[in-house]
């Protein structure tokens, strides 16, 4: 899993050092997700399927991506919709042909133009639950996902954010990785002002493990 490194998004150090912030605080207004998308919170982000395999249903394979995208709903107040028109998507995703050994990789150029996920073709790719000893396309999309929302790699084994690239049924987002997840996009929960105002987005006391054999 290769990231590159990109301007546009900070560093770990910083997610961490705002997301402290916050916990202080307990309360956020205004997160780096606002500059990374261009728009405010809460946000919509579209994606599309640009090309997929012969040897899986595209019915499935998108089925695959939006329980991959289920796993960050749960967390940030961003809702993840799918639309057919792929050159309007805020990402795109595809299986083609990589000239590396990578299974797949995220690309920005920057912050105004769509992120592409790419899927390596001359890997067999498999469903969720399998036994087999393939890539999962629920697995790898859930790493792709977050380093196009911003994650970076993680030095946690058993992370999907790690660039180990083994994900199977023992992988999870942890702490680590929703905590600066939290700092780039602050969290769904939500609180309405009195006077009818936007809801202000906040961060929780308290994180959770999620991934396992829910999701994989």
């Amino acid at each position: 899993m290769a990231y590159p490194n990109n301007p546009w998004l900070p560093g770990q150090l910083n997610l961490l050092s705002l997301w402290s912030k916050c916990w202080q605080n307990n309360s956020c207004t205004c997160y780096p997700a606002a500059q990374l998308w261009q728009r405010g919170l809460p946000m919509t982000i579209t994606y599309a399927l640009l090309q997929d395999l012969d040897y899986i249903p595209r019915p499935m394979i998108l089925a695959e991506l939006r329980a991959a995208f289920d796993l960050y709903a749960q967390l940030i107040p961003v809702t993840f919709q799918e639309t057919q028109v792929y050159q309007e998507a805020d990402i795109i995703f595809e299986f083609t042909l990589i000239y590396t050994n990578d299974l797949a990789l995220c690309t920005i150029a920057n912050p105004n133009e769509p992120r592409r996920v790419q899927f390596n073709v001359i890997y067999h790719w498999r469903l969720k639950p399998s036994k087999e000893d393939l890539p999962s396309i629920y697995g790898t999309a859930v790493h792709e996902i977050g380093h196009a929302l911003g994650l970076e790699h993680s030095s946690y084994p058993w992370s999907y954010m790690s660039p180990l690239g083994n994900y199977d049924h023992q992988k999870y987002l942890t702490t680590f990785d929703i905590n600066n997840l939290l700092a780039l996009y602050g969290t769904r929960r939500t609180i309405q002002d009195t006077n009818g105002s936007p809801p202000v987005i906040y961060c929780p006391q308290s994180f959770v493990l999620l991934g396992g054999s829910n999701y994989t």
